[in-house]
């Protein structure tokens, strides 16, 4: 039908003009907003026309106001409703890994170059639905292939000390593709948005050497964004509330989790071998100075 083909093209039209902005900002975009559109757009101008009727009704006499305010209160309930219910599916939201200005003015001069060619093809009305709903799509297909690109190993073992401000966290890749991190440093943020620069889309171990802040709170955002095959703890004993929540994240994501001894040898593949130095057993408790050494 006509209607559903307008709002499809509308919201596709939508979703190409911002996609490589949200990316930009918000290193997502949306993978369900064009179902989202379709099901809630139709509401829309009921909501609107019976909010702008209450208004004007209630100069006059409030009683007059109170079934469009049922209304207005079914419409929203059920905006409310279908946003909660697409936002919890899988895979609603594609992270953007690497997309910077340089690639939106590529994809912008694309798009933009597209428009005078398009004026002079020579297609009626439903022709020209149908073409414009097929470019968008490919369009879109060939941005979220783009985004989906598989991340490329370094050509051999990599050691990349991360600049995270305080504190230390330590990349280390193997050509195997094997992503390791050690420590997170103390932004919450900063570890993370590292790691999605350089591409890194999952760890195969992440290794936290104790928990003082400047080590620890960095983690906590790469281990509940991140796939993490497994966590190596120096296990100091800390009772503070960033470890804490260290922990009841990779209970919640039922990550692995191992806690290191002096003597432990991870094989990592056959590059990478990885052996414990510290801490003995029992560990120093977390008030103690060798957690630092």
């Amino acid at each position: 039908p006509a209607w559903l083909a307008q709002i499809v093209a509308v919201s596709l039209a939508s979703q190409l003009a911002v996609a490589p902005i949200l990316a930009i900002n918000f290193h997502r975009i949306s993978l369900i907003a064009l179902i989202g559109n379709v099901v809630v757009l139709p509401v829309i101008p009921p909501l609107l026309g019976a909010g702008v009727l209450s208004a004007a009704l209630a100069s006059l006499v409030i009683a007059f106001t109170r079934p469009l305010m049922l209304l207005m209160d079914f419409i929203l309930r059920y905006l409310f409703w279908v946003v909660h219910l697409l936002a919890e599916l899988p895979f609603s939201t594609l992270e953007i890994w690497s997309f910077g200005t340089g690639g939106a003015l590529i994809y912008y001069l694309f798009l933009f170059s597209f428009f005078p060619v398009w004026q002079k093809i020579k297609l009626n009305s439903r022709q020209r639905r149908i073409v414009g709903v097929a470019v968008a799509l490919l369009l879109l297909i060939l941005l979220l292939a783009f985004f989906l690109f598989p991340e490329t190993p370094p050509q051999a073992l990599t050691v990349s000390v991360l600049d995270v401000g305080q504190g230390d966290s330590i990349l280390i890749q193997s050509r195997e593709g094997i992503n390791i991190l050690v420590d997170g440093g103390e932004d919450p943020w900063m570890a993370y948005e590292k790691l999605r620069k350089k591409g890194v889309r999952h760890l195969d171990l992440v290794i936290l050497s104790h928990p003082h802040e400047d080590h620890l709170s960095g983690l906590l955002k790469v281990i509940e964004k991140l796939p993490v095959g497994a966590v190596l703890d120096g296990d100091s004993g800390s009772n503070s509330f960033p470890y804490q929540e260290f922990r009841e994240i990779i209970e919640q994501k039922k990550i692995p989790y191992h806690v290191a001894r002096r003597g432990d040898v991870l094989n990592m593949g056959p590059d990478l071998k990885l052996m414990v130095l510290w801490p003995d057993y029992p560990p120093a408790s977390f008030d103690e100075s060798p957690v630092n050494n």
